[in-house]
């Protein structure tokens, strides 16, 4: 193998809505230089960002890339397994895996409004209450 990685937390704990960034230590194991990209399985491509995007690494060499995750805010809350993949440049056969926890943290939310919001004269009047989950669990 001529290439090792390392993540670093191996359990993320992210809020939707916010960043949350770990690390990932990249060994260049091979005797020859080379480059390193990663790829994120897991979560919707759009919401990872890696710095930098890609690592030249001399043989021998350890370099630290950061991951960051950002989920949408309303992004349901649950536990789910990111498996990262780190693939050589010059021989895109030459590839490691690891793997992180992600877990995804309760937002509980609810929005009440009173339809309608106005009425006019009248001892009584009827109104219907809409309520909306704006969080990422069911409310009980």
């Amino acid at each position: 193998m001529t290439v090792r990685i390392a993540a670093t937390p191996d359990l993320v704990e992210i809020d939707p809505g916010q960043p949350a960034t770990f690390a990932l230590a990249v060994t260049n194991a091979s005797d020859v230089i080379d480059a390193y990209g990663v790829e994120v399985f897991g979560v919707d491509p759009l919401w990872v960002e890696t710095t930098p995007a890609r690592l030249s690494l001399f043989p021998g060499d350890v370099a630290t890339m950061l991951v960051q995750i950002s989920l949408p805010p309303d992004h349901p809350s649950d536990q789910r397994t990111l498996a990262l993949n780190v693939r050589s440049e010059n021989d895109p056969t030459e590839f490691a895996l690891t793997q992180v926890d992600l877990s995804v943290r309760p937002q509980p939310g609810a929005e009440l409004r009173i339809d309608p919001s106005l009425v006019t004269g009248g001892r009584a009047a009827t109104f219907g209450m809409l309520v909306h989950n704006s969080g990422n669990v069911p409310l009980g």
